[in-house]
């Protein structure tokens, strides 16, 4: 999750979104104020990113330079499939 969110919001001149623990944050709030459906959903998709990398690059997203992740998250998010369509079994 740190590994999207500095993507998403990288360290420019200021502080990105994974110095300044955004994932912490979201994940905080997700656990505390989400049902286990919505956090089960949310894990889904952590593994869907790393899947989507490793399917894409052969490695997982941790190991992606910046523009193979912002690919994979660009490829996810313009995805009109549905999850379940997507995950490794």
């Amino acid at each position: 999750m740190g590994e999207i969110v500095g993507t998403i919001i990288p360290e420019t001149t200021t502080p990105g979104a994974k110095t300044l623990k955004v994932h912490q944050f979201a994940m905080r709030m997700i656990n505390d104020c989400y049902g286990e459906p919505a956090q089960t959903l949310l894990t889904q998709g952590l593994r869907l990113v790393d899947a989507t990398a490793q399917q894409t690059y052969t490695k997982p997203f941790v190991d992606c330079d910046t523009s193979q992740r912002m690919d994979v998250l660009t490829k996810l998010a313009s995805s009109t499939d549905r999850l379940e369509n997507h995950l490794p079994t």
